[in-house]
């Protein structure tokens, strides 16, 4: 009798599993009863007979040990924490049985006189008011720091877990009491319901890494007795420490401690989602890759709505569908996802990283280098935001407005490459500074060092291009060529070759790759681009095709009159709007001469720094009869450049 009840006591401290998971397991296994689960489970353990009193305590509902539900879940082929009571749903209530009758004729004597029950009762009164004197009156309970639940936090077997461990405990033990995880020999499988079996122990948490490109991922999982439940899920560059992120602890404690998985901020599928678009993002920005980004930005907010940084990088997945398809109302869209991103927490570094990103994109630069200065200013070690901030800085120096903006964009490139050297776009990015301050032969380096990390068809083009710049036209053939291979679809290729063709005087060849570039351009929906149809109109001027000449070169400043007056604001657009009108009136001056930019509205041009739209200025002052100020243009412009020398223009 005391053995039986004993057991008992001991299974109610042990897992209860649910009706309803048994049965879902039961039906997915294709078994028909309980029987043949305790069948499957001789068959599995080579037993002599089926365990049916275990598989009948699990079935009603009472609490077993973690090792025999292990047995039951094996046999339906399921994982054991997957048939646990959630913490929402009621126990199983069985009713008490009745106390038993008294024997006949028992009634009687079973009562106790009324006079003995009022002497017990004064007897009882009067040691309770005697033990009373002296003792000094209980306080009313207050929580102290050793009535914290104890927590313990499952090893990370992930890269840096033992700095995410620690990171996040240190979050974890501001509100719980964080126990060290127990010794080998206490617990060698470190399953959670064991865990939560040895006493002392009311919570353990189980975090999950997810790995994806440039990011991680982290869920945590919140185990209770006889419970589990996901409780959160955030995201953070792999390069960023896990010490620097208080902000994504913080979230994580407070979702932690929330009552009700309701209250999670975003789950695993939300999260996966999110680091499958971020992996389309840091690619090269195709139209294929962008669409994935956008597809997946949006599935992981339809997960969790609240999910702040996906709502963000939708944002920035919209700049950069602007950036190639030239729609501008991508960025009106892109506006209202930055805009909700910071009404959901405007101090959220993702949602104001992304801002400033749009900021750049609109021209706003002073809103722009604010945003990406402050988010660095946080977290110094994202890339992103150095990389934006560099960007900033290098459009800053190219229309001279700051004598300090070329070294605060290489500072900033140059420190993104300490950070992420294996990131592409770092020495993409400052290839492209480099070359903006004539430094060739280290941007072609930079270059080189991108195509390295990534052949992808815009790494390519800027090698070539910078090789071009060098004078060096067969290394730049060479990188125009396994551009075209590297993305067949894209107009980039042939555009770039028909520039090596222009150059070598081979002016029909040239047209020819231009014009097909230009149907490429229209097939794959982009946006048509001024440069390229006023290089086919170069090309056509050459070869004395003066109608075609005409319609490419107006076409081409119809382009570049829309991209001056909207888009970024660039005034490097209205260079090339001069040169334009200038060839097309040496085209036909009868018809043309009166749409040539004015002498002042030149000399206001001289200020920009690009030194491939001040040859085109160069061009325009030759093509006047100022040979002087054409020449010494040129020589300022060919330092970093000598390769231009070569243009027939010129």
């Amino acid at each position: 009798m005391s053995t039986e009840h004993g057991a008992d006591n001991k299974r109610r401290r042990g897992i209860q599993a649910s009706p309803a998971k048994l049965r879902k397991a039961l039906a997915d296994a294709g078994l028909k009863s309980q029987n043949a689960v305790a069948e499957k489970i001789a068959d599995l353990e080579s037993l002599d007979s089926p365990p049916r009193g275990l598989v009948n305590r699990v079935w009603r509902g009472e609490a077993v040990d973690p090792q025999s539900l292990e047995r039951v879940a094996r046999a339906l082929g399921v994982p054991g924490w997957t048939l646990y009571r959630s913490s929402d749903e009621p126990p199983d209530r069985v009713p008490a049985p009745p106390p038993p009758k008294p024997p006949p004729g028992a009634r009687r004597s079973s009562r106790v006189p009324i006079w003995a029950t009022l002497v017990l009762l004064i007897t009882i009164v009067g040691w309770w008011w005697l033990s009373q004197r002296g003792a000094v009156p209980a306080s009313p309970a207050t929580p102290v720091a050793s009535a914290r639940l104890g927590v313990v936090l499952l090893p990370i077997a992930a890269p840096k877990g033992e700095e995410i461990s620690s990171a996040l405990g240190a979050a974890i033990n501001q509100h719980w009491r964080l126990l060290p995880q127990p010794d080998e020999g206490v617990g060698k499988s470190l399953d959670p319901q064991e865990l939560l079996l040895l006493g002392g122990i009311d919570r353990v948490i189980e975090a999950r890494v997810l790995d994806s490109g440039r990011w991680r991922g982290l869920v945590l999982l919140l185990h209770q007795r006889g419970a589990m439940r996901e409780v959160w899920g955030g995201v953070w560059r792999r390069s960023m420490a896990p010490q620097n992120l208080s902000r994504l602890w913080t979230g994580a404690t407070a979702a932690l401690m929330a009552p009700t998985a309701a209250e999670a901020l975003q789950s695993r599928a939300a999260v996966e989602r999110f680091l499958s678009a971020r992996l389309n993002l840091d690619s090269v920005n195709t139209e294929l890759n962008n669409r994935r980004a956008l597809t997946d930005f949006d599935s992981a907010l339809r997960l969790a709505p609240e999910f702040i940084e996906a709502r963000a990088g939708l944002c920035e997945a919209l700049v950069l569908d602007n950036v190639r398809t030239g729609d501008a109302t991508r960025l009106t869209e892109a506006a209202r996802e930055c805009d909700a991103a910071l009404q959901a927490d405007d101090k959220d570094l993702e949602a104001r990283r992304a801002l400033a990103y749009l900021d750049r994109r609109r021209g706003r630069l002073s809103e722009a280098l604010g945003g990406f200065t402050a988010v660095l200013a946080e977290t110094p070690d994202n890339v992103d935001a150095l990389l934006g901030l560099a960007e900033v800085n290098l459009t800053r120096h190219s229309r001279g407005e700051d004598p300090q903006a070329f070294d605060a964009a290489v500072a900033a490139a140059r420190r993104a490459a300490q950070i992420e050297p294996a990131f592409w776009k770092v020495p993409f990015t400052l290839a492209r500074i480099l070359y903006g301050g004539e430094q060739l032969d280290a941007a072609i380096a930079a270059a080189e060092d991108s195509v390295r990390l990534d052949p992808n068809v815009l790494a390519l083009s800027n090698l070539g291009s910078f090789q071009f710049c060098k004078g060096n036209l067969v290394d730049a053939r060479a990188a125009y060529e396994r551009a075209r291979q590297a993305d067949p679809a894209t107009f980039v290729g042939e555009a770039q070759l028909g520039v090596v063709m222009y150059f070598q005087r081979e002016f029909a060849q040239a047209a020819r790759l231009f014009k097909t570039a230009l149907d490429l351009q229209a097939r794959g929906g982009k946006p048509e681009v001024h440069r390229l149809w006023g290089n086919y109109a170069d090309a056509l001027r050459w070869s004395r095709d003066t109608a075609g000449a005409e319609q490419a070169y107006a076409r081409a400043i119809a382009l570049a009159q829309r991209d001056a007056t909207s888009g970024d604001g660039n005034p490097l657009h209205a260079i090339y709007l001069a040169y334009f009108r200038e060839m097309l009136a040496a085209t036909l001056p009868q018809r043309w001469n009166s749409q040539r930019v004015g002498e002042a509205d030149l000399r206001q041009l001289q200020a920009a720094q690009d030194p491939l739209a001040q040859l085109h200025l160069a061009a325009v002052y030759r093509q006047r009869g100022n040979v002087a100020l054409a020449a010494k243009i040129t020589a300022s412009a060919s330092v970093g450049c000598p390769g231009f020398l070569k243009s027939p223009d010129l």
